[in-house]
């Protein structure tokens, strides 16, 4: 069994035991899912179905524990997964390392947009029925305005090799409607891209490795405003 079959299995069932009966079904998404995990860099990324209404954050916080990568989970109900729709709501956010909690102000969080989009596409079920049975389709619309939103962000706050390889899966969703991890995305990319293929097979070692560079040079930002346009070409 691998390091990510081992935990997968053990936090589906610190989750099962947190989340009581009123649970529709728990999803892997994100690189875990997608392809993409390193042990000891990527986090588990999770997303929560319920018929509750409520559930306890302490004892989800806890279920997130039991495993030792770090963990990202959203709990939302049956409607807002099976049609999902702006302002994205949910019920509860918890991470670890460090630890937070976070409910639902009316506000909503717009990456659950992409969150569900991934999930229904490639989700793993921990728990539940299969993924396409409990999330609906996200409109290819506010995909792309989405993955706009945050090329731009990646530029101006993150890390190269996430800006990088973030505009590489963009561009990939935009030519092919594939949904991909940032390594398949920078992969995908380096042969159609013969401009910036140097700077994209930098990004996939820096991915690999976990090595983080904050901050973005030239190429990268020219990199994401020519996937920018292309995805605003796109969606006109």
């Amino acid at each position: 069994m691998t390091r990510l079959s081992e935990e997968s299995a053990g936090l589906g069932r610190a989750l099962r035991q947190a989340l009581g009966p009123g649970t529709v079904g728990v999803y892997l998404h994100g690189s875990a899912a997608l392809g993409g995990w390193l042990a000891g860099t990527s986090d588990l990324d999770v997303l929560v179905v319920t018929e509750s209404k409520a559930c306890d954050g302490q004892r989800v916080l806890a279920a997130c524990h039991s495993v030792h990568s770090p963990v990202e989970l959203s709990v939302v109900t049956m409607d807002a997964a099976a049609r999902p729709a702006a302002p994205w709501p949910f019920l509860l956010h918890a991470t670890t390392g460090p630890d937070k909690l976070m409910v639902d102000d009316g506000g909503g969080d717009p990456d659950l947009l992409m969150h569900i989009a991934v999930t229904r596409a490639h989700g793993r079920s921990l728990l539940g029925p299969g993924p396409a049975e409990v999330f609906g389709v996200v409109s290819d619309c506010d995909i792309s305005g989405y993955l706009r939103s945050e090329l731009q962000w990646g530029v101006d706050h993150g890390c190269e090799a996430h800006a990088v390889l973030n505009a590489c899966r963009a561009l990939c969703w935009s030519r092919t409607g594939w949904l991909v991890s940032k390594i398949d995305g920078g992969t995908w990319a380096v042969a159609r891209v013969p401009d910036h293929a140097g700077l994209i097979e930098r990004a996939l070692a820096d991915q690999r490795i976990g090595r983080r560079c904050i901050g973005a040079r030239v190429g990268a930002a020219e990199l994401v405003a020519a996937v920018s346009a292309e995805l605003a070409a796109s969606a006109r």
